[in-house]
C-alpha cells in the first residue's frame, strides 16, 4: 500500500534460485542474492561483492546492471514493492464481499512484514529515496492504487462511505502499516501476543477502523 501499501506471499514467478546464476539473468540473480544478505546481514553487510558471490559470478559483474550499492538497493525495493503487491492481489482474489476484500488486503501486508521484515523496513526506509529512483516509486505509487481501488469498489458497493477513495484509503494504510511496524520490532503488547494470533488481530483492528467508515453497519467484528 504508499505505500512505497489472505495467502501467503512467496516470489515472483521465474525468479531464479537464490545463489544461482543463470545466463542471460544476472539482474534477477543479484536482487535473489542481496535479499538473502539483507535478511541475515542488513543493508550494512549487502555489498555489490557479496551479492555477486552470492550469485556466483565475479566482482565486477554487477555493474552491468548496478552503478553502486544504492542502485541495488533500490531494485531490491522495487522488488519487494512487486511482492507485496502479488501478495495483495492473492488475497484479494478470492474474495467477493467488498468488506472482507478490504479486511484481506490489509492483512496480507501485515502478513508480507512479518515474513520479511528487513526487506519490509529496506521500501519503508530512509535508505533509498523513490525521487531518485522512478521505477521504484511508480511501484509503491501502485502498491497504494491497489488499496484506494479496493476502497473504491467497497464505496460502489454502497458498503463505505462516500468521499475520496485515496483519503479513505489513508487511515486503512495507516493502521496496516502502524501494526507492521509493530509487529517487526516486536513492540505488540504482551498480553495481545499470547491471546491473538497476528494475522486475527491484524483482522480485528481492521474490523474496527472499517466500522466507522461503514456505510450502513455492515461491517461488523
Amino acid at each position: 500500500m504508499a505505500m512505497r501499501g489472505a495467502t501467503r506471499s512467496s516470489p515472483a514467478r521465474g525468479r531464479p534460485r537464490r545463489g544461482a546464476y543463470h545466463h542471460g539473468r544476472l539482474r534477477e540473480a543479484l536482487i535473489a542474492g542481496a535479499i538473502d544478505l539483507l535478511s541475515t546481514r542488513g543493508t550494512q553487510g549487502l555489498t555489490l561483492r557479496e551479492a555477486a558471490r552470492k550469485a556466483g559470478v565475479s566482482h565486477s559483474a554487477p555493474y552491468r546492471h548496478f552503478a553502486n550499492k544504492e542502485s541495488l538497493l533500490a531494485a531490491v525495493s522495487e522488488d519487494g514493492f512487486r511482492r507485496l503487491i502479488d501478495a495483495g492481489i492473492t488475497a484479494a482474489a478470492g474474495e467477493r464481499d467488498p468488506a472482507r476484500k478490504l479486511r484481506v488486503v490489509g492483512i496480507s501486508y501485515v502478513r508480507f512484514a512479518a515474513e520479511n521484515p528487513a526487506l519490509f523496513r529496506l521500501m519503508f526506509g530512509a535508505e533509498v529515496s523513490g525521487e531518485r529512483h522512478p521505477s521504484l516509486r511508480e511501484q509503491a505509487r501502485r502498491g497504494f492504487s491497489l488499496l484506494g481501488s479496493a476502497v473504491a469498489e467497497a464505496q460502489a458497493a454502497g458498503v463505505l462511505r462516500a468521499g475520496s477513495p485515496v483519503e479513505l484509503a489513508m487511515p486503512i494504510w495507516v493502521l496496516a502499516h502502524g501494526l507492521a511496524m509493530l509487529t517487526i520490532d516486536r513492540q505488540v503488547p504482551a498480553e495481545l501476543r499470547e491471546q491473538v494470533a497476528i494475522e486475527p488481530l491484524a483482522d480485528w483492528l481492521m474490523s474496527v477502523l472499517l466500522a466507522g467508515l461503514d456505510a450502513g453497519g455492515r461491517f461488523t467484528h
